[in-house]
């Protein structure tokens, strides 16, 4: 019996990803920040305009935020606030501003 090392998975072909990625529903958004964080290509892949532009084509040219950032000045309040299911902890948000 020869031993062997064990071999690396062969990579995937670019069009395959960008492929499997464009079936991602926008409704979850998040789902398309957790694959760039997989590997470089999945990144330039999610970060390149044709994905983009494919992806709203093929979603009905919806765009999705996730949500934004915030320097609130009391501690208890949170620093990101999802846009998906936005409730202010805060009574009074006059200092607030979307950037």
């Amino acid at each position: 019996m020869s031993s062997t090392s064990p071999r690396a998975p062969p990579e995937l072909i670019p069009d395959a990803v960008t492929e499997v990625l464009l079936c991602v529903p926008p409704d979850d958004p998040a789902r398309l920040v957790r694959a760039a964080a997989v590997c470089r290509l999945w990144h330039r892949i999610l970060a390149g305009p044709a994905f983009r532009s494919r992806y709203c084509e093929l979603h009905g040219g919806r765009r999705h935020v996730l949500g934004f950032l915030h320097n609130p000045a009391e501690r208890r309040l949170p620093r990101f606030v999802p846009t998906g299911s936005f409730r202010p902890a805060a009574a009074d948000q006059r200092n607030w501003y979307a950037l």
